[in-house]
């Protein structure tokens, strides 16, 4: 909420593109790939996705952030994609 008690949008639309990214890579978490994914502020390209992908250290990671990309190159949202 803001000061005056509004609901402050941004925070909310930064939630639910947290929430539609989670989703949209559940699938890669089926292969046994963790997904965590985080929307926050950029102050040139406005609202940008982390996402932040752990695996077993023989997992393609060309592959799986083709993976990544191709799934979520409909998004209009900038995305990047780390691993940890």
């Amino acid at each position: 909420l803001t000061e005056v008690g509004k609901i402050f949008k941004p925070a909310l639309r930064r939630d639910a593109a947290r929430r539609v990214f989670a989703a949209a890579l559940a699938p890669l978490e089926r292969d046994g790939i963790e997904v965590a994914v985080e929307v926050a502020e950029d102050g040139l390209r406005g609202d940008v996705a982390t996402v932040t992908l752990t695996a077993a250290p023989d997992t393609p990671r060309a592959e799986t952030e083709a993976r990544v990309l191709d799934i979520l190159g409909g998004f209009a949202i900038p995305h990047e994609v780390r691993w940890a």
